[in-house]
């Protein structure tokens, strides 16, 4: 009976320290990610950049201002971006349709051009029910208004990573993270055992 209360305190600590650890690193990733925000909306490197898109959003979002804003977003490990007016509504290329913003968003939005600083908000339902993060960045030359990036990330794809790690090999062994939303429950991690519908 000892050997058994001795194991299961072992196994009890080691899972403490995994919860530890992913917890480190969902933090330590969503700083990163609050980072390169800070480094679009304030860096040096980019007060050239923030003229020429105001300019483009001004005349009218292009395809190849649209392009640029996509490279920079994937280049600082966003999976997109969505390039709001000075009215803050959404700006997209001819013949495409502007995307509904989530109330969270909204509200994020609302701060960002108060302020006038980045703010962020999620994990919360994105498009398809996918975990969504936003980053809202203000390209703002000190006068108002001013168009808004909002650089997105869904959770599942770089979390993944972290989550999937499990200290012993085991078939059966997973981390999940997930967030109440109302009477519901949205998984932020991808399931690893997830049945036909996902859940």
């Amino acid at each position: 009976a000892q050997g058994y209360d001795r194991h299961k305190d072992e196994q009890a600590a080691r899972l403490r320290s995994l919860v530890r650890l992913q917890a480190r690193q969902l933090a330590d990733g969503i700083q990163e990610s609050l980072a390169h925000a800070e480094l679009v909306a304030n860096g040096p490197v980019f007060v050239h950049y923030q003229q020429n898109w105001r300019t483009a959003i001004q005349r009218g979002l292009d395809a190849g201002t649209l392009r640029e804003l996509r490279d920079v977003a994937i280049s600082l490990q966003f999976d997109g971006v969505l390039v709001l007016g000075p009215d803050g509504q959404p700006l997209v290329a001819p013949g495409q349709s502007a995307p509904p913003l989530a109330a969270e968003l909204q509200r994020v939005i609302q701060q960002t051009r108060s302020d006038g600083r980045v703010h962020w908000v999620g994990p919360y339902p994105g498009p398809a029910g996918l975990a969504q993060m936003d980053f809202v960045v203000p390209l703002s030359s000190g006068g108002a208004p001013f168009p808004l990036l909002v650089l997105r990330r869904q959770p599942a794809s770089w979390l993944a990573r972290s989550l999937d790690d499990w200290p012993v090999v085991s078939p059966s062994g997973e981390s999940v993270l997930f967030r109440r939303d109302g009477d519901a429950v949205m998984y932020v991690s991808r399931l690893r055992h997830a049945g036909a519908d996902g859940q």
